[in-house]
């Protein structure tokens, strides 16, 4: 969810200058859960009720996972093995070697926590900064495996994309809407 940089007619060829900036995300991530994607979108694989967590523990985990990372790409993505999407393997159940990618998490900070009662579990909301090809949901199972419980991810919003901000974007639908009037 969140912003994305469109280009339209012409201006599609300028979209390049844009895909390496830095982003910045927000997320909600569920502490007791971890499903097949990494998101609410799969299957539920593992399952511990947390109704709170180590705060200390979570910051000390929050600031270790700052800097240059190595993690592994998620099986539900668009990275391409052999010439086929990782996603299209992990739909047919084949498993392959997922590849490492090295980010830059330039800030990860702790926004707000709560039990969420929908999903019995804790919830975080994070602010990530980070280089230009970090995977969220990866980063969301790093520090679940650094806090020793399964995480998943709620949601994820981009906010940023280089100076660009969401909230000074443009609704896709107010585009087509002006259009036809």
């Amino acid at each position: 969810d969140g912003l994305l940089i469109v280009g339209i007619a012409g201006g599609t060829k300028k979209l390049s200058r844009f895909v390496k900036l830095p982003k910045t995300y927000e997320a909600e991530i569920l502490f007791g859960l971890k499903t097949e994607t990494g998101d609410l979108e799969g299957k539920i694989i593992e399952k511990k009720e947390t109704n709170e967590i180590n705060s200390q523990k979570l910051d000390r985990v929050l600031r270790e996972l700052t800097g240059e990372i190595e993690m592994t790409v998620p099986q539900y993505s668009a990275i391409k093995i052999n010439g086929k999407c990782l996603y299209k393997y992990a739909r047919k159940g084949i498993k392959v070697e997922l590849p490492k990618r090295v980010s830059t998490i330039f800030s990860l900070t702790r926004l707000e926590d709560y039990f969420d009662s929908e999903f019995n579990c804790y919830n975080v909301k994070a602010k990530i900064e980070c280089s230009s090809g970090t995977y969220v949901r990866s980063l969301v199972e790093e520090i679940g495996k650094k806090m020793n419980l399964p995480t998943t991810c709620k949601s994820i919003k981009r906010t940023k994309i280089g100076n660009f901000d969401l909230k000074d974007a443009v609704k896709l639908e107010n585009i087509k809407k002006n259009q036809m009037n």
